[in-house]
Parts: structure tokens; C-alpha cells; sequence
């Protein structure tokens, strides 16, 4: 007989741990919606490794992921532990609904994100455009307001072309259109091949926050890309290329 291992992971525990855990609020901040986004891009992974695991287990067994359980004089199969088999079965169609579900969350997320980091975008351009009014009378930039205003007149280095939804990249806030003027220091001015450049600082980063500066509808932004491993190509999810 083949044996099939029991995985426990239910899709109610699953729910409350994504839904519950992380309520929709439009008032969060960027920070602390990337912080979530993470999160659920965790519980996202453990789920399809789990479905892996499960698909894997199943198909070392006669009957399958999907084959009969029965044979052809409709007798229960005596091949395989035909409860082990649909047990795993049920499991795996529950994670998939589950993987489906955080996928919705994550898509609603993202949007949340783009519109807290344009709001955010929105508060930088406002305390760059007030800060000539008097030196006593104006508040300290932050090292964010201020990188984004000694940016303001770099000229545009990279274009994004296309960005892969619940990649880093996607993560990061980054959008088609987007003009990368300052990626992780490396500027327009700077001499040799800025896509080799690029991309050298991103395997440099592998894991670790960088800071680019974008120019969006005439608004500059400056957003916290961490390149990683996904389940897609790269390590950003985007395709950006020099202007």
C-alpha cells in the first residue's frame, strides 16, 4: 500500500490568520502596509509549499491528484490508503482556495499601498515647496523629504516599463511610467553602463532595503525596494530600461 502523510492546515485557521490579522485600513501608512504586504507574501509561500508538498505526495500513489478511486468493477481500489488519499485531496483543495484568497488580499493591498505612497508623495512635494519660507519658521526635513527634494532636478535614468504584480518591485509601489532618477545612488551624471550598474547594486542588495527616487506625474518619491527571491524571474518583478 502507498501512504500518504496528513497535512493539518486548515483553511478557517488559514482565514483568520490572513483576514483577521491584517484589517483593510486606507489610513496606515506606506511602511506599515509594506510591513503587512510581507507578511502575507510569507503565509502565501508556506501555502503553495504546502500544496507542492501535498500535489508531490499524491502523485506517488496510484490514484493520483485526481485519478478514481475505484477500479473498473467499481470496487474501492486496494492499491493505495484510500482515506490517506482523500484527505490530502480535501487539504489541497482547501490551500488552493486559500492561495486564491491571499492572492485577492495581497492585489488589495498593493492598491492600498500605491495610493498611501501617493498620498505620502503628495506631503513631500508640499514640505519641499514651503521649505524656502523662512529658515525659523520651517520644520526639519526628513532625510526622505529632503533626498526626494535634491533629486528633484536629476533627469530621468531608468523608465519602468512593466512592473509583475506581488513582485518586489510591485511590493515597493513602483508603477509603469515610473522615471527612476536616483537608484540606490546611482545617478544619470555618473559614467559607464548604468544598467550594468544597476544591476550589480541590485545583487548586492539581495535581502536588503535600497532607496530609489521616482519622478511620477511630476511628483518626485522615494521608495524602499528590498530585491529577493519570488516566485517569479529576477529578483525585482519589473522591466526597467535606461532612458
Amino acid at each position: 500500500f502507498f501512504s500518504c502523510r496528513f497535512v493539518t492546515m486548515t483553511s478557517d485557521a488559514l482565514a483568520s490568520s490572513t483576514s483577521a490579522e491584517t484589517p483593510l485600513e486606507e489610513t496606515k501608512s506606506s511602511q506599515d502596509l509594506k510591513s503587512i504586504l510581507r507578511d502575507l507574501m510569507g503565509k502565501k509561500q508556506r501555502i503553495e509549499e504546502e500544496i507542492s508538498m501535498l500535489t508531490e505526495v499524491l502523485e506517488s500513489t496510484p490514484a493520483g491528484v485526481s485519478g478514481p478511486l475505484v477500479d473498473r468493477e467499481g470496487f474501492p481500489r486496494a492499491d493505495c490508503d484510500l482515506w490517506m488519499v482523500r484527505t490530502n485531496r480535501k487539504s489541497r483543495i482547501c490551500l488552493t482556495n486559500d492561495q486564491k484568497a491571499i492572492m485577492k488580499e495581497i492585489d488589495q493591498y498593493l492598491k492600498l499601498l500605491h495610493e498611501a505612497q501617493r498620498r505620502e508623495g503628495l506631503v513631500q512635494e508640499h514640505s519641499a515647496a514651503t521649505a524656502t519660507v523662512g529658515e525659523k519658521a520651517k520644520p526639519e526635513m526628513s532625510a526622505r523629504e529632503k533626498l526626494a527634494a535634491d533629486c528633484k532636478r536629476l533627469p530621468g535614468l531608468l523608465k519602468v516599463e512593466s512592473v509583475t504584480a506581488q513582485s518586489p518591485a510591485s511590493i515597493a509601489g513602483l508603477q509603469v511610467g515610473d522615471e527612476v532618477v536616483s537608484f540606490q545612488g546611482v545617478v544619470k551624471s555618473q559614467k559607464g553602463n548604468t544598467l550594468a550598474t544597476v544591476a550589480e547594486t541590485v545583487k548586492d542588495h539581495v535581502g536588503k532595503r535600497m532607496q530609489i527616487v521616482v519622478r511620477r506625474e511630476g511628483q518626485m518619491l522615494v521608495l524602499d525596494l528590498t530585491p529577493n527571491h519570488w516566485h517569479g524571474p529576477g529578483l525585482l518583478g519589473c522591466k526597467i530600461v535606461q532612458i
